[in-house]
């Protein structure tokens, strides 16, 4: 499968998952005010993209604040992808549901978005990313993404998957429990390790994840 919100785990099952309906803790994710922690710039922009689709851009003042609004994004900027289990090992990912295993529908169509900060001249500064800390992937860190889903979306269950999923040192175990929302959510992944294995806890929420601050990653 192609990528869809994880950089930290790379390419593979994660391009399909959506968002599970919480409590509100922050900006919806299709729009709000936010701040920018480490935002460099006396001022400049913040470019909502995905691919090579400009979805929105908003002005960020010197303290890194802004607001925000996504629309619908244009059919330029959706990607497909088939939500069948049995797809992920024929792509070379090697994944294996464990438990029961419940999607729906078969295929959907979805933009996640990339954040880039520019300055005042439309340089770039780097990128902007979502997590409760630094950006060093370690038990306990949690990354959020912007992504757009055209309809409902249902994916439970348990999947194993290789070593060569998340890199040559680790296997790894997804839990999912998701019941996405047409429209933009945050998707949140959540990094646990129990007796050597990886555990990676996939949510979301159509409001900014409890503890997630959006933060400026230098190049």
């Amino acid at each position: 499968m192609n990528r869809f919100f994880v950089y930290g785990v790379g390419l593979g099952l994660l391009a399909v998952l959506g968002a599970c309906g919480r409590g509100p803790s922050g900006p919806s994710a299709s729009g709000g005010s936010v701040s920018v922690v480490g935002w460099p710039a006396s001022s400049g922009t913040l470019r909502f993209q995905s691919g090579a689709v400009v979805v929105a851009e908003s002005p960020v003042d010197a303290g890194g604040n802004l607001t925000y609004s996504l629309p619908v994004p244009a059919p330029a900027a959706l990607s497909e992808e088939s939500l069948v289990p049995d797809t992920w090992r024929t792509q070379g990912n090697g994944c294996t549901v464990k438990t029961s295993f419940e999607h729906s529908p078969d295929t959907i169509r979805h933009a996640r978005l990339d954040l880039l900060p520019l300055d005042g001249s439309g340089s770039s500064l780097g990128s902007v990313i979502l997590a409760n800390q630094e950006p060093v992937l370690e038990p306990g860190q949690k990354y959020a993404y912007l992504q757009y889903f055209d309809q409902d979306t249902t994916m439970k269950g348990t999947i194993d998957c290789p070593r060569t999923f998340l890199g040559p040192w680790q296997d790894v175990t997804l839990n999912l429990d998701l019941e996405a929302k047409q429209g933009w959510n945050y998707v949140l992944a959540e990094y646990r390790v129990i007796k050597s294995k990886w555990i990676v806890n996939i949510s979301s929420s159509t409001t900014l994840p409890e503890g997630i601050r959006w933060r400026f990653q230098q190049p």
